[in-house]
């Protein structure tokens, strides 16, 4: 997969809960290179969807919280409804960096895989709160 043959099939999802303050910039650093962005406001209490929508995001909306797994799913079948070759979801908040997204579309041609997953805990791990370094799962 060339990335820069497919960007216009590539999907970002990405699902939202309660990102008002965070959600804008995401969208920001993720458009310039892949114009297909699905914000899934997951029944958010505040303005999530209009900030979404105003950044530039195509935004679907859960009428209450269904949590992340839906949030994901319904992205997922969206990007599939409108053609998309290639889905990677995406946090809300800021913790991902849109430049890693062209890491794991080279990994998928790389490897003639159709599944890639990134891991902040690889390497370092930049841009993530001190108690999600802090929780490990048992």
């Amino acid at each position: 997969m060339n990335e820069g043959n497919v960007t216009d099939q590539v999907w970002v999802v990405i699902a939202a809960f309660n990102e008002a303050s965070a959600i804008a910039p995401v969208i920001a650093g993720v458009l310039p290179h892949y114009p297909n962005v699905v914000v899934v406001d997951d029944g958010s209490a505040d303005d999530t969807r209009n900030v979404a929508a105003t950044a530039g995001a195509h935004v679907l909306a859960h009428p209450f919280n269904l949590g992340q797994g839906a949030a994901l799913q319904t992205g997922i079948t969206y990007a599939l409804r409108q053609g998309a070759t290639a889905i990677v979801t995406f946090d809300a908040d800021g913790q991902h960096r849109a430049d890693d997204i062209a890491k794991l579309l080279a990994a998928l041609a790389a490897n003639n895989a159709e599944l890639a997953c990134g891991s902040r805990f690889l390497g370092t791990t930049g841009n993530m709160p001190r108690m999600r370094r802090c929780y490990s799962p048992a």
